[in-house]
């Protein structure tokens, strides 16, 4: 009548009742799993409360009551009292949570066989509640015999299947069994595990067929640009791809603020290049097709706009070629966003119908990709130039030797739109000079033009009062967020170093007394919102909601705290 199955308990709320002998044991293993357990029971042994005292686990030192098991994914009981285990049955059925009464099978949904563990081998049985001695002597006799020292070879056996994989070969599961012998078994006993590997391996490659690659787990690869460097300019696609992705490969410019959007488990992978250094585009291609057929979801983020001088195209093209799916969701360009930020409109009626893009690169293959200097000193409009700063007084020599005049207004923008941005003004023949002697420094947006006269009016965000400062904001994290908000629309870079953490207490008994009894008292006086929180979230935790709170008078220190109580007064609880 049971499914055998092993269950991750990892971080997982697991709640033992019972404080005996029996309950440590549940108590011991389960922390062996890194599940995080909570014990109720009046008395415990010395042991449990050792780990209690340590933080280890949570003892809540009384008997069980209605709503104990809320949020729990496991409960294991070892009370001795049929009455609490039927009480304890019946919210477990409520909650659908999974339930061990020790001893008691018919309140049992799921059952804790014997467990033998060696190495990376664990071996469970179970007599389905029939007789756990008849269990635990069947765990004797396989720890006893040979049998389970087998479990000495899984490390080895674990390198084989992976430079199959590698090497994508495939063996028939008969012939991986019978290269299973005491043979390999005593070469790794004795320490010979390099004979031992070479042994298995050419047993399996002898027998091994090449494996057609399958194509059906392959996931799509999102190119995403991140814009010029705000997060905020950040498309809403681009974010919602960037909080689900499975790994995340990013270009060496984008913003640390971006990054931390991404789920606390992805993977996050830094390619980006250098001058003079960094990864082979080759190599970045190759990860990218790697990683989505491993079935991974990618985001490739890329500063700017990935098909706007970002090699997007070259990525795209090598996708296509190896048969994975891919998306392209634009950015905001720096070549629009960086002038936009220093106040430079690219077109205007008076000053310039049109614009033109650029790189500053003097070095394209053959010179077959340099830019036309020539045509580009005669066409009218704004010119903007990406990638240029280094080059930026050959550049200026150029225009002007072919006809562009040397006293054109020009701009320098340096990590626009960032709170740290710095502009330079000045003419054409001379604002490389200017930038330079200013401080400025890569990466920098050069806009060539007469737009660039209206700057003077339209500097909006080099006015902001707190530009350039860095603000450190000590909330708890949760908290953070809004004041960082706010600090960032005046300018400043708010840097969050939380030195507030709220965490549960060890033992609510003292709270749930008073919560029993809240009728009783005339005034509640909420210190902060987390108390509110904290409040609300074990009223619903034992079973009530915020009508226990009735004819009862609510006192908040601070508006914030008043806002807490509005807005959960407005919840379904």
């Amino acid at each position: 009548r049971y499914y055998p199955a092993f269950i991750d308990v990892r971080g997982r709320r697991c709640v033992v009742i019972g404080g005996g002998a029996l309950g440590e044991e549940k108590v011991v293993k389960l922390l062996e799993c890194d599940a995080r357990v909570i014990v109720i029971a009046p008395e415990v042994t010395s042991v449990v409360k050792g780990l209690a005292a340590k933080g280890k686990v949570e003892w809540l030192m009384r008997q069980y009551r209605s709503g104990d098991l809320a949020q729990a994914f496991i409960a294991i009981a070892s009370t001795e009292d049929d009455e609490i285990d039927r009480q304890i049955y019946g919210e477990a059925e409520e909650r659908n949570v999974l339930l061990n009464v020790v001893d008691v099978t018919h309140l049992c949904t799921f059952i804790a066989p014997s467990v033998a563990r060696r190495g990376e081998v664990t071996v469970a049985t179970s007599t389905g509640g029939a007789s756990p001695a008849l269990a635990r002597t069947f765990r004797e006799k396989l720890e006893s015999s040979r049998i389970l020292e087998y479990a000495d070879l899984a490390p080895v056996l674990a390198r084989g299947r992976a430079e199959l994989r590698q090497r994508k070969l495939r063996v028939a599961p008969d012939h991986w069994q019978s290269c299973i012998t005491e043979e390999l078994l005593d070469l790794v006993q004795r320490g010979d595990e390099t004979t031992a590997y070479k042994m298995l391996i050419d047993g399996l490659v002898a027998e091994s067929s090449e494996v057609e690659e399958d194509l059906s787990n392959v996931e799509k690869v999102s190119l995403v640009g991140a814009g010029p460097g705000e997060p905020e300019l950040l498309t809403v696609k681009g974010l919602r791809l960037l909080e689900t992705a499975d790994v995340i490969v990013h270009d060496r410019l984008i913003n640390n603020r971006l990054l931390a959007m991404a789920r606390p488990d992805a993977e996050v992978v830094d390619v980006g290049k250098i001058p003079g250094g960094g990864r082979r585009q080759s190599d970045i291609n190759n990860f990218l097709i790697s990683t989505a057929r491993q079935g991974k979801r990618v985001v490739r983020l890329k500063g700017g706009d990935p098909f706007v001088f970002g090699r997007g195209g070259e990525e795209a093209d090598a996708l296509v070629a190896a048969g994975v799916p891919f998306e392209v969701v634009p950015g905001v360009t720096s070549a629009v966003a960086a002038p936009a930020y220093a106040g430079i409109p690219l077109t205007h009626r008076e000053h310039a119908s049109s614009f033109t893009v650029v790189t500053g690169s003097l070095s394209g293959k053959g010179g077959g990709n340099s830019p036309d200097w020539e045509t580009l000193a005669k066409t009218p409009g704004t010119l903007v130039i990406l990638m240029g700063w280094r080059n930026l007084s050959d550049i200026a020599a150029k225009l002007i030797a072919n006809g562009r005049s040397g006293a054109t207004p020009s701009a320098v923008v340096s990590w626009g739109s960032e709170p740290w941005q710095m502009t330079a003004t000045g003419r054409l023949d001379s604002i490389a000079d200017i930038a330079k002697s200013q401080g400025l420094e890569a990466p920098a947006t050069v806009v060539v033009g007469d737009v660039v006269r209206l700057r003077e009016r339209l500097n909006w965000f080099e006015s902001l009062p707190l530009l350039g400062r860095r603000v450190l904001v000590t909330r708890t994290r949760n908290q953070a967020g809004l004041l960082s908000r706010h600090l960032g629309e005046l300018g400043a870079t708010p840097i969050e170093i939380p030195t507030i953490d709220v965490r549960p207490p060890h033992d609510y008994s003292k709270l749930d007394e008073a919560l029993a009894e809240v009728s009783e008292f005339d005034w509640i006086v909420f210190a902060s919102a987390n108390a509110v929180r904290a409040v609300y979230d074990r009223l619903v935790a034992t079973g009530r909601d915020s009508r226990s709170l009735h004819g009862v008078s609510v006192a908040t220190i601070g508006p914030a705290t008043a806002d807490a109580i509005v807005s959960l007064e407005s919840l379904p609880i």
